[in-house]
């Protein structure tokens, strides 16, 4: 065999591998560039994120959106060096930047809301026209200058802007704005049911509470968050901290194709932004009650009487929220105030009555340094308490026996924070960074302390294996910890404590991001 190489043909090879090579060194500066301002900002902040990219890649935020757009003239040509101006019609902050060769502009990580963008360009009449960002990806308008002189213009005409298709975004899901779609749309109150809005999402089973399965996966394969924190229970990860449905103002569901940003998850995202304060006051003052006369009752089954169950729920929500200082400092806060209570009964003579009414509570505050750095912190405080009584129950006459003096308590919830900076230095840089803490608890009081904790099942007949303090019931309380996975071998929990590979007896934990 003969190998022949011709000149011209050398050449090209030579000539295409050298650009070649040259184009790998440059994405290779630029990855360098970036991972080094990104090590540097994780080294100084527990959370952080980078963004320096001269492109139109830009990484993903929690809390904030993307505003884009693409100015022409009225022939469709890119309109070059125009001045843009977006100013919040919510809390005044304007942000700045001019199109590049191509006619683009990008503004990343803004506050949700709407804006008035005004356009400017020496020949053309300004423009001034109304676009919403919303939470997640990239809000896109097409914009466009008449020519005309624009030292001479006596007004200016403010209309709505035509928003562009994303077709660059890879992830799939919805984003719904609350403030909105309550108002014209029947909807249950709860996170669940907002996610259900969303494609490939279905109700899970209702053996694991009122949550979600999305994309096939199942219910403990979720991540949610709420202004970047992570509230997923980490005890089990099904479902996260209940948060109040009027403290959201919106939500983004991840089906499929999120970001790494948005990680520690095979099935989908719940990404919820809180309301905040405006340069206006508000003040709203909300009551939901749901009657147990006005439930759908199921019939019996062969372990429960459904037809004697009674649910009854009802709640008193307050709301206030304006400037601290206009323009530059903002707060809002709700308070709820929330009674319930249900009954079930089996058909094997028992019955169980629970009782709660812990209140909530939630701040946000929002402050401008500059009108491009911004400082976010929320506070809620998801502690609850539920009494929970047991007894006898007569199925022939539907009456249930006297009931205990003393409940046992079910402990959830807790304290929760979250702070976050956002700043843009260039056209090319944006830092956002956050430090939070998510709290919650697990814990069953027994309304005995005497009951014993464990059957031993190693011999037969298997024989009960006393508290290790004696009339001490064992919760987090006491701080004591015992794994199960030392355990789990020897000993089947019998109740109240739950006992796997994973989980602790009692549980009380803390997580910061």
């Amino acid at each position: 065999m003969t190998t022949r190489w011709r000149g011209g043909g050398l050449g090209h090879h030579l000539g295409r591998t050298i650009l070649k090579l040259k184009t790998i060194r440059q994405r290779m500066l630029n990855t360098t560039m970036i991972g080094s301002a990104a090590l540097l900002a994780v080294a100084a902040l527990p959370v952080a994120a980078v963004v320096a990219l001269p492109t139109a890649a830009v990484a993903q935020d929690y809390s904030s959106g993307t505003l884009e757009g693409v100015v022409r003239d009225a022939s469709g040509n890119a309109v070059a060096g125009a001045a843009v101006s977006a100013e919040s019609a919510e809390q005044g902050i304007t942000r700045t930047t001019t199109t590049d060769g191509n006619g683009r502009f990008r503004l990343p990580l803004v506050p949700l809301g709407t804006y008035q963008v005004t356009i400017s360009q020496d020949g053309f009449d300004t423009i001034s026209q109304t676009a919403p960002v919303r939470l997640g990806g990239v809000s896109g308008y097409n914009f466009t200058l008449t020519a005309g002189s624009a030292t001479n213009l006596d007004t200016i005409t403010v209309t709505g802007a035509r928003q562009s298709l994303a077709f660059a975004e890879a992830t799939t899901g919805l984003v719904v704005d609350l403030e909105e779609l309550v108002k014209t749309v029947p909807l249950a109150r709860s996170i669940t049911a907002v996610t259900l809005l969303a494609p490939s999402t279905v109700q899970g089973d209702s053996a694991f509470g009122d949550v979600p399965a999305i994309g096939g996966s199942s219910v403990a394969e979720n991540a949610f968050y709420v202004n970047g924190l992570n509230i997923t229970n980490f005890d089990n990860y099904i479902g996260g901290s209940t948060v109040p449905f009027d403290f959201y103002r919106s939500v983004e569901v991840k089906t499929g194709g999120y970001s790494a940003e948005f990680g520690r998850a095979t099935g989908g995202i719940i990404n919820a932004v809180t309301k905040s304060g405006s340069n206006d006051f508000t003040f709203a003052l909300r009551g939901n009650f749901a009657p147990n006369s006005l439930r759908n009752q199921s019939p019996d089954t062969y372990a429960d009487r459904n037809e004697v169950d009674e649910a009854e729920s009802s709640s008193v929500i307050v709301e206030a929220g304006g400037p601290i200082i206009r323009d530059r400092l903002f707060f809002y806060g709700l308070a709820q105030f929330q009674d319930s209570n249900s009954f079930n009964a089996t058909q094997t003579g028992t019955y169980t009555y629970q009782e709660a009414d812990d209140p909530f509570y939630g701040l946000k505050l929002d402050g401008y340094i500059t009108d491009d750095h911004r400082l976010e912190f929320t506070y809620f405080d998801t502690t609850r308490e539920t009494r929970v009584f047991s007894g006898a129950f007569d199925n022939a006459t539907d009456t249930a026996g006297a009931r205990p003096a003393v409940p046992t308590i079910l402990q959830n919830g807790g304290e929760s924070y979250v702070a976050r900076y956002t700043g843009q230095f260039t056209d090319w840089l944006t830092i956002s960074a956050a430090y939070g803490k998510n709290e919650d608890r697990s814990n069953s009081i027994p309304a005995s302390s005497t009951i014993a904790r464990a059957d031993d099942a190693r011999t037969s007949p298997s024989r009960r294996v006393a508290s290790a303090r004696a009339n001490r019931p064992l919760t987090s309380s006491s701080r004591w910890r015992r794994h199960a996975s030392s355990i789990a071998p020897m000993l089947t929990c019998t109740s109240p404590f739950w006992a796997n590979t994973t989980s602790v007896w009692a549980t009380s934990s803390k997580r910061r991001l």
